[in-house]
């Protein structure tokens, strides 16, 4: 009943109840799960004990030293405690599921399903021991790649997949557009509307940076390759994203 992911959907829940029937509305909720510690409601506990989960992917070429750091985030006396871990974090996904689907069901009861815009994403993602690591902070696709599924019937229909890249400067402009929202001359958003009439932005590539000083890197991708620069030591790294390795094997090492 207390745990925080239920928490955040009972205040959508409650805001909705209460805010204005005649005036239109921002909501942000954020949910902390997925997410260390993995704790998850007892009727949840044992969900995916029997389930035939993803197994973790194992790296194939030597990884950068902020990866060898990550590793510590993980340290299980057996392999029985990483199984458990993985099972948890899949019952937190679910947990999150069934809250959605409460706020979904309230939008509904109030007849504002079809005219409200739904976004839903992340901030990051989790390595859950692909390569050995845990957690984020990585340009691996277990930390970088998130998710974004859009709802709103004027734009979007459903079942409907979209291959461009796309990322979280994005987002803004697109709820900018939907609510009809002009933003100040003289400053120029780095992302563009994803509904935008006349697209300008090159969506057949993508970059990502993170963090500053010897622990800035950056990345640039297309469909088939990812290039990985780290500051701190001027390590690269070159992926071909569409063989069955990905991001598990550096090119540029010579030896497999």
């Amino acid at each position: 009943e207390h745990l925080g992911t239920k928490w955040v959907a009972d205040r959508v829940l409650d805001y909705l109840d209460h805010k204005s029937k005649n005036r239109p509305y921002f909501l942000f909720a954020g949910w902390i799960a997925p997410h260390p510690p993995f704790n998850v409601p007892e009727r949840l506990v044992d969900l995916y004990k029997d389930v035939d989960l993803p197994s973790p992917r194992e790296a194939k070429s030597g990884l950068c030293p902020m990866a060898e750091e990550n590793k510590a985030w993980g340290d299980f006396p057996d392999p029985s405690y990483e199984r458990k871990m993985r099972e948890s974090y899949f019952a937190q996904i679910t947990f999150i599921d069934e809250q959605i689907g409460r706020i979904i069901q309230k939008l509904k009861d109030m007849g504002e399903y079809d005219n409200t815009l739904i976004i839903f994403s992340s901030d990051h993602g989790e390595m859950l021991s692909d390569l050995g690591c845990y957690q984020k902070f990585l340009p691996f696709d277990g930390s970088s790649k998130i998710p974004l599924i859009v709802r709103f019937p004027k734009h979007t229909e459903a079942g409907q997949r979209k291959e461009e890249f796309v990322d979280l400067n994005d987002l803004l402009p697109t709820m900018l557009d939907v609510a009809g929202v002009e933003y100040p001359p003289g400053y120029e958003l780095p992302g563009e509307s994803l509904f935008a009439p006349d697209p300008k932005k090159d969506r057949s590539y993508q970059y990502i940076e993170y963090s500053r000083g010897n622990r800035r890197w950056v990345s640039v991708r297309d469909k088939r390759y990812k290039y990985v620069y780290y500051y701190g030591g001027g390590r690269e790294e070159l992926f071909d994203m569409n063989s069955s390795d990905g991001d598990a094997y550096n090119l540029l090492e010579h030896e497999k």
